[in-house]
């Protein structure tokens, strides 16, 4: 959902998580011990053009099972700049992988998390299943969690807009703080800004 302004936002749902808006691949990551599968939201399996995501899952996620959401960019590691989304798209593709992982190689920014071991965890509040994901990710070079603020603050949440979108962000999302997981439609769980 989208709302105009951030008044609006915490009209609609109060305080919130505000975290960057990123333009690249949405990605649902399935670790299953060694076993990784990578799907875009339209459930295509995108395993195979993103080794290196595949690689820090392996090491990165502390558990056998889980089930992580998140956005992946291609970042130019020289300026630590992401590049434009239509860079990111060449890492789309069936030939070539290595070649253009190597070129432009992807970072991953996890923001929810809908397994861990065999617990459900699409039911608990989104402030709970953010504190699983920061207790389920190590440190590494690969993956990161998304940057975010809570707030109930307008001003705030312009201020951390503008910072999202001078890093090259396309916005930032609004996310109720007590949702559950939905998938598809988030029915203002999550707004766009």
């Amino acid at each position: 959902e989208r709302l105009p302004t951030s008044k609006e936002i915490l009209d609609k749902i109060g305080r919130c998580a505000v975290e960057g808006k990123f333009d690249g691949f949405r990605l649902q990551v399935h670790k299953n011990k060694n076993t990784i599968s990578i799907f875009s939201r339209n459930q295509e399996n995108m395993t195979g053009m993103f080794p290196e995501i595949v690689e820090a899952i392996k090491k990165q996620i502390d558990a056998e099972h889980a089930i992580v959401e998140g956005e992946a960019l291609a970042v130019n590691e020289e300026t630590r700049e992401f590049y434009p989304f239509q860079v990111t798209m060449q890492r789309k593709r069936k030939y070539d992988i290595q070649e253009k992982a190597e070129e432009f190689p992807l970072k991953l920014f996890l923001f929810d998390v809908m397994l861990i071991e065999e617990e459900n965890t699409m039911g608990i509040p989104f402030r709970e299943r953010r504190k699983k994901l920061e207790k389920l990710l190590k440190k590494g070079p690969t993956i990161s969690l998304t940057k975010y603020i809570e707030t109930d603050n307008p001003k705030k949440i312009d201020e951390f807009f503008n910072e999202s979108v001078s890093e090259g962000m396309e916005g930032i999302m609004c996310k109720d703080l007590n949702a559950p997981y939905i998938a598809g439609g988030r029915k203002y769980a999550w707004i766009k800004l």
